[in-house]
């Protein structure tokens, strides 16, 4: 422990600290949490880990920090010295110079710089992440002059802010010990550790009088009785979001109306005597507390994107195979576009500006590739939306009976459903919120709710559950929650529990952890003494009666029978519904369309959450050995799984000799319920180091101390499957790790889902994810296989295309085909080569300004490609100029602009008036009025923005 106590010792450095960086050497137990602390007194508080060494190296040489925290067994290690190269702007400097310096100096040379010690070129625009800082800065050149300097966010690549200076510094051939690089600094230490620290901590020392702030256990009553004792004392409450003050402030200030309320972080509260000052912090009134952090943003690429070789469906011509961007020559003219590739050889070449007409397929196996011919793609969209309207019908009847039938229309909510949501020791995220708010409108409507939550492992369905049970509670309903496995009921229960542990609300939980008290727990249901059951299948047995059943919550319903979902249609009838899921797409998508049900996405991680580090490995014991031990060393629990219960006892052996004196127990779901329930019990009370076991931990499971997963034979798994293992860590305030062990020599097919998953790690992947999945493993199992041939024949996006326009054609609604704006030109507009080099990158620019169909989206995109690739040359500036044309014409209902001698052809896709006519004679000078089958305008060269503004102005 650190004394004197904490956060005392808090208060003393940053007393002591003026403007000189401060060294604290903690216990390793204590560091991390110290460290989170700091960040309420300092403004760059560092922490050192050995997989961070070079950025130590780099913070310690330039002394750019406010506090460096480390333990002890830290001093012994070798850090990289360095040297420090200062850009300003405005310097000159050697161009291939620096790029030797970042070679030489330890930096990798990547397409794309996310992580620290990463560099990339663009042309002039140089990207480096150094190692001392926590975002990476990027240099815009002009003739080897820095033009600008500006740091920006590695996810989005999107700049932040301008700078006018920042050091590089890079690694020397040499190293020095830690012990040595620190004498430099302000040590504050318990111990001298070799050093001469200038504060030796003791229990005794001259310190501010103060002790901690009383731990309330989520008692609000307590919490009350505290403030009303020291109401003359001034009051602080430090909680950590504006959300959380303002539930508290609902909650107090009737009774104390003079707290005070600050936003920050603390992880324990303290009350200062001698000046009679009380401070509260989150921890101290729920147990746990939780840093908030920046909402992470999800990276620039996803499953849309598609390269050389891809299956891809053109709009109309079909499924083909996509061969690249190719520039061809056409009337002289150079125009660049993508070639697919068809059956017997045969090819379409798409000019950039209509690749919004290319998606890439997802549809399951792989798809038959068919000589040209528009006309038989045409026949078979239309036959697959004649057989989608027979399921859209059913899905419409289905719709309508719902909206029809009566159920119970629950009461708007109760103070102490207010006071549970008080309770709640995180903070929401506005997907939460919008979900909790759409559930409780469908609970208060006469008719029976039937509503599917979608969101990821650990994004807040639960709590969402919680909620929603309580509320039916509230009003003498009970509330029956089904989940697929014991392991993820016992979850629920223990959840559940803990969430309603200060209200008279009696929880029970079936399944074969519970047989002992069976009969009990079902008499209490029929009797309605029992206000929530959670179960498994055992639920929906026939001697289970509810006295009044008023929701009924499921968990993974695809994961249940024929039989199970009979017995559950029985049960939902005017009860109010709500299904849970993790994987969107894939595992829903059948449910979400086939009953019509109402649908929302939790789509946020929720603050403090960072994405998992993601590796792929052979098996090799010391990589295995270091896995363990780091996460071991920083007071975590690891998952090992092996998912073949005939061969898990030989893994166990092998482990125990890898990782000698660690405890490791092993689970699967052939032991006896007792077993396996003791198991986890003590793991969830840290008993025991490592659990090794079967893919039994993939649901439910939340244990915020257990941060590594390594998966053995993870080639064996689907991609959903490894993205639900894969979200078992990383739930708490540290980094996750998921190793994938893989042999050498595994299938093409194998290798290209650990690719997806190791691509894909960044936090709301799940949606790419699942429809990655659907693509590999196909959708037989999923939609039935009917819908699945569906799919196959006309890919993901057309299929839901298909059945959208189905739906709407059977409402009577009118559908209207937007006009997009084709545009020749005698000298195609083109990203120039030398600005932009990378194919898959080009390609991406164009699909996105040619999919952009609004001026703002346009703008959006400009910005981007501008912040990563530097100021437009004049090229540029025309493809831009040109892509804003497209989408006003386009507004404006023009099919085509074509340039002619004259000027420009305008080629109408609409009716327009005699008195528009008169008013383009009228303003445009040298418009002529061309009348073939269709009407044309030509228009000199200088007025074609005039015409296009009375064309979108027309009948106004």
């Amino acid at each position: 422990m650190i004394l004197p106590p904490y956060p005392g010792v808090l208060l003393i450095l940053n007393s002591l600290r003026e403007k000189r960086p401060l060294v604290l050497i903690v216990d390793r137990k204590e560091k991390e949490r110290v460290w989170e602390d700091l960040s309420f007194f300092f403004k760059k508080p560092v922490i050192y880990y050995r997989e961070n060494k070079e950025e130590i190296g780099g913070v310690l040489e330039e002394g750019n920090f406010d506090v460096l925290v480390l333990s002890p067994e830290d001093l012994e290690d070798e850090v990289p010295l360095m040297r420090v190269k200062t850009i300003k702007e405005g310097d000159s400097i050697d161009y291939d110079g620096l790029l030797e310096y970042l070679v030489t100096g330890g930096y990798e040379r990547v397409s794309r710089t996310l992580e620290r010690g990463e560099f990339s070129v663009r042309g002039f625009i140089i990207d480096i992440f150094p190692f001392h800082m926590d975002e990476p800065v990027r240099i815009e050149l002009e003739d080897e002059r820095v033009i600008s300097l500006r740091i920006f966010n590695p996810f989005n690549q999107r700049t932040r802010t301008f700078i006018k200076k920042v050091s590089i510094p890079a690694s020397k051939t040499d190293s020095k010990r830690l012990t040595e690089m620190l004498r430099r600094y302000f040590v504050v230490s318990q111990e001298t550790h070799g050093l001469t620290p200038e504060l030796l901590l003791t229990p005794t020392g001259n310190t501010i009088p103060f002790e901690p702030s009383p731990l309330f256990g989520r008692d609000l009553s307590k919490l009350r009785s505290f403030l009303k004792a020291h109401y003359s004392w001034r009051l602080i409450l430090s909680l950590e979001t504006p959300g959380e003050i303002d539930r508290m402030k609902d909650l107090l200030e009737d009774d104390f109306p003079g707290i005070e309320y600050i936003e920050a972080h603390l992880s324990r509260g303290f009350i200062l005597l001698e000046e009679e000052c009380a401070v509260i912090t989150e921890s101290d009134i729920f147990g746990i507390v939780r840093r908030k952090r920046e909402k992470p943003v999800i990276p620039v690429t996803g499953i849309e994107e598609f390269t050389e070789g891809d299956y891809v469906v053109h709009d109309d011509f079909g499924i083909g195979i996509f061969e690249g961007l190719k520039t061809i020559k056409i009337h002289d003219q150079l125009i660049e576009g993508l070639s697919i590739k068809y059956g017997k050889g045969d090819r379409v070449f798409v000019p950039v500006d209509r690749s919004y007409l290319v998606k890439r397929y997802a549809g399951g196996e792989k798809p038959v590739i068919e000589p040209l011919s528009k006309t038989r793609w045409e026949r078979k969209k239309e036959k697959v939306k004649e057989d989608l309207k027979k399921i859209a019908g059913e899905m419409l009847k289905l719709y309508a009976m719902r909206k029809a039938s009566r159920g119970h229309a629950f009461s708007r909510d109760t103070l102490w459903q207010k006071e549970l949501e008080a309770l709640f020791p995180y903070e929401e995220t506005d997907d939460q919120l919008k979900a909790i708010e759409e559930i409780k409108r469908d609970m208060e409507a006469e008719y029976p709710m039937e509503r599917l939550l979608c969101g990821e492992v650990g994004f807040g369905k639960t709590e969402v559950a919680i909620r929603a049970s309580f509320k039916a509670v509230m009003d003498g309903k009970q509330v029956a929650i089904l989940a697929p496995t014991t392991i993820l009921a016992e979850q629920h229960y223990i959840r559940f529990k803990e969430r309603m542990e200060r209200f008279p609300v009696r929880i029970e939980l079936l399944s074969r952890f519970t047989k002992s008290r069976e009969k009990e727990i079902i008499e209490g249901i029929g009797e309605g003494k029992v206000d929530i059951v959670i179960g498994t299948h055992r639920l929906l047995s026939k001697d289970i009666q509810f006295k009044d059943l008023g929701l009924l919550i499921v968990d993974e319903e695809q994961k249940f029978g024929v039989k199970q979902k009979d017995r559950l249609k029985q049960l939902k009838v005017n009860v109010d519904y709500l299904a849970l899921s993790a994987t969107p797409i894939p595992r829903t998508l059948h449910m979400a369309l086939s009953g019509m049900m109402d649908l929302s996405l939790i789509e946020t991680p929720p603050p403090g959450r960072l994405s998992v580090v993601t590796e792929v490995i052979h098996w090799e014991n010391e990589i295995i050995r270091d896995a363990v031990m780091r996460e071991i060393e920083r007071g975590g629990q690891v998952f090992f799984v092996h998912n073949r219960i005939e061969t898990i006892d030989s893994i166990g052996e092998k482990l125990k000799k890898i990782l000698p004196g660690l405890r490791i127990e092993i689970a699967h779901g052939r032991m006896p319920s007792s077993k396996l329930e003791k198991i986890m019990v003590d793991f969830i009370q840290k008993k025991f180091h490592l659990l090794l076991s079967t893919a039994i931990i993939e649901s439910g499971l939340d244990l915020p101390d257990v941060n590594t997963i390594i998966i053995n034979n993870a080639h064996r798994f689907g991609l959903s499957d490894l993205h639900q293992l894969r979200g078992r860590v990383g739930r708490g305030l540290k980094r996750g790790f998921c190793y994938l062990i893989i042999p050498r020599g595994v299938s093409p097919e194998g290798l290209r889902r650990i690719s997806a998953i190791k691509a894909f790690t960044h936090l709301g992947s799940g949606l790419k994810i699942a429809l990655m999945d659907l693509e590999m493993r196909g959708a037989g199992t999923v939609l039935g296989p009917k819908q699945s041939g569906f799919m196959k024949s006309v890919g993901y996006d057309m299929y839901l295309r298909l059945l959208d326009e189905a739906v709407r054609e059977l409402r009577g609604e009118r559908i209207v085909k937007k006009v997009f704006c084709e545009i020749q030109l005698f000298n195609p507009p083109m990203v120039p080569y030398h600005y932009v080099s990378n194919p898959d990158e080009r390609l991406s620019i164009y699909r996105k300004v040619a999919s952009s169909t609004k001026p703002e989206q346009l703008k959006k995109v400009m910005d981007e490609v501008r912040d990563m690739y530097g100021r437009f040359p004049e090229e540029m500036e025309r493809f831009f100029y040109w892509a804003g044309i497209r989408i006003s014409a386009s507004e404006a209902g023009i099919l085509k602009i074509k340039e002619i001698d004259y000027g420009y052809r305008i080629y109408l896709g609409t009716e327009i008036s005699g008195d528009d006519i008169r008013r383009i004679v009228k303003k445009i000078k040298g418009t002529r009025f061309n009348y073939g089958e269709n009407l044309s305008i030509d228009v000199p060269e200088d007025h074609l923005e005039a015409l296009i503004e009375i064309l979108r102005s027309k009948g106004t």
